[in-house]
């Protein structure tokens, strides 16, 4: 199954990237993102391991980590990153840049 990120989960994981290491160093950073990328290859290895989230897209589902949450949703024979918000936001009001 191939991936794919929307432009607001690339943005979404630069401004995490940032924020991260301005905050909290370039080491807890790197180990963030790999925590977010290790989520990302979950979901790849068995899409259907996040709760399914009808109300936000059809066919979309998320995955927490940490304060994050990746809400994706399974295309015939893609997997789409919409978006990797932290778990305090609106996630309806958040989407509605995509």
């Amino acid at each position: 199954m191939k991936l794919e990120f929307t432009d607001l989960a690339v943005e979404d994981l630069a401004s995490i990237e940032k924020y991260t290491r301005d905050n909290w160093g370039e080491q807890q950073a790197d180990a963030y993102i790999d925590l977010l990328e290790q989520a990302v290859s979950n979901i790849l290895d068995n899409p259907e391991i996040g709760p399914e989230r009808p109300d936000i897209a059809e066919n979309c589902r998320y995955l927490p980590e940490e304060s994050h949450r990746v809400f994706y949703r399974i295309d015939d024979e893609k997997i789409v990153i919409l978006a990797i918000p932290h778990s305090s936001m609106d996630i309806e009001k958040y989407l509605e840049r995509e």
